[in-house]
């Protein structure tokens, strides 16, 4: 069978001037999918092509069977590419995976252009799904899939999750344009070339506003040292790449594994840069000192908050005091902290959105970002803005802005204050680079990250 894999375009309401990055979770459904059958990506958040432009190339390729990555606030475009699919040949099957089919498989199958939804972890559920499909044997022993049957949604049991990610395949990114993506030719904070790289999966924690642990499950696993950087090293081999992201929500959650993926890199040599993401707790001084060592040149922390009772509402099991020792042993490592910080919580006065941005600004963070609170379907919060009638606005895919005790408009007001201090004093500090930057990448002047930030600073 000839198989496509699509990742929709962002909805314009919610394309903020986000970068495309590789879609690893996609690339990794193709790498068992290429067993059996002819597959190709189209990744068009990456190639914002326009519809009439998707649908030929569709027809040029001329596939039995599509799959389409869906979070919430993509649902809405994946559902216009299902219907062009069928409007093509209404005899090619259409299955959608990515979180919001695993948060919502039956709201997935009221599209009737839509014919079956991958639940969880999707290598081995969609490669299951395609084989029936193309031999003909009954569905209902799929582990993890949704479908409909006489006009009926099927639920099969889930399937349970990947306890050895050590026997994953490393996703096809042969697949993927990935000399195309921005952050592959230009990045500012680490070494182009840039890729990314996802080792563990699953989260033990429970904050409110978080849907990953419903996607992932809460039973955290993650890849063992030699694994990793035999993953890394092809990539600097094989593409030439000199930094890499990795894009997990909890990197240092094992301080054994984390020594063991530094061990391995130094005692390799490997010449490369990296950045992970990591909880406050979760770090000491040992492991970012090893980070370092290996090459680690940025952690990234959500910290959400400078006011205890805002971490405690949103569950995030953190206290300002871990917070600050963990900015300060990571500069102490010599590796730059990043945070993110969320205004707007339902209960939260002005008084204490201030101070959160305070606390921000004054941990000496080497980037910042304040975001308004927004509510995900699925979580805790969203359930509790719901009944509470928070509600500002409704986005796609059934997103809420919230609102509470502050005025939405204030929020934003409080958030963009806030974010311009941060982009005028990078800009002071960093005005030599940046200018140097430009110099030798005349090309980024006229990206859409550089024209909406000129953009943001001029209202």
């Amino acid at each position: 069978m000839k198989v496509l894999l699509v990742v929709p375009n962002l909805p314009k309401e919610l394309d903020w001037g986000t970068t495309p990055e590789p879609p690893l979770g996609v690339a990794s459904v193709a790498a068992y999918l290429e067993d059996d059958h002819e597959v190709r990506i189209l990744d068009n958040y990456l190639e914002r092509l326009p519809p009439s432009e998707v649908e030929k190339q569709i027809r040029s390729f001329s596939p039995d069977a599509v799959g389409i990555s869906a979070m919430t606030f993509t649902f809405g475009e994946a559902q216009k590419i299902a219907a062009r699919v069928k409007g093509i040949d209404k005899n090619i099957n259409v299955f959608v995976g990515g979180p919001h089919a695993s948060l919502f498989p039956a709201e997935v199958l009221k599209c009737e252009n839509v014919d079956a939804a991958v639940r969880g972890e999707g290598e081995f559920t969609a490669k299951e799904y395609l084989d029936c499909v193309k031999s003909g044997k009954p569905l209902n022993g799929v582990a993890g899939l949704a479908f409909r049957r006489a006009g009926k949604v099927e639920l099969n049991p889930p399937r349970p999750v990947l306890t050895d990610l050590d026997s994953l395949r490393m996703p096809a990114r042969h697949l993927l344009k990935i000399q195309e993506y921005p952050e592959y030719k230009m990045s500012v904070l680490l070494k182009p070339p840039l890729t990314t790289m996802c080792t563990s999966r699953g989260c033990p924690y429970n904050c409110s506003y978080c849907s990953s642990p419903t996607i992932w499950g809460r039973s955290w696993r993650g890849s063992g040292g030699k694994r990793v950087v035999d993953e890394m090293q092809f990539l600097v081999e094989k593409y030439g790449v000199r930094s890499i992201k990795f894009h997990e929500d909890h990197f240092t959650l094992n301080r054994k594994r984390v020594l063991e993926i530094c061990s391995e890199i130094t005692s390799r040599g490997l010449d490369v840069t990296w950045q992970c993401e990591a909880r406050v707790n979760n770090v000491d001084r040992e492991i970012l000192q090893a980070m370092k060592k290996a090459g680690c040149r940025i952690v990234w922390y959500g910290i959400e908050s400078g006011t205890q009772k805002i971490l405690d509402f949103y569950r995030k099991g953190t206290t300002l005091e871990q917070i600050k020792n963990a900015v300060s042993l990571t500069k102490e490592a010599g590796v730059s902290p990043m945070g993110s910080f969320i205004l707007g919580a339902p209960l939260e006065s002005r008084e204490e959105m201030e101070e959160t941005i305070r606390f921000g600004l004054g941990l000496g963070l080497k980037e910042v970002y304040f975001n308004a609170l927004i509510a995900i379907p699925g979580t805790d919060l969203y359930d509790y803005v719901v009944k509470n009638n928070y509600l500002h606005k409704h986005l796609e895919g059934g997103i809420i802005e919230v609102e509470g005790k502050v005025p939405r408009e204030e929020v934003l007001m409080f958030r963009n204050k806030a974010q311009k201090k941060v982009i005028t004093k990078k800009i002071l500090e960093n005005w030599p680079h940046l200018l140097g930057y430009f110099v030798t990448h005349p090309a980024a002047l006229a990206s859409k990250k550089t024209l909406n930030t000129v953009r943001f600073l001029a209202k």
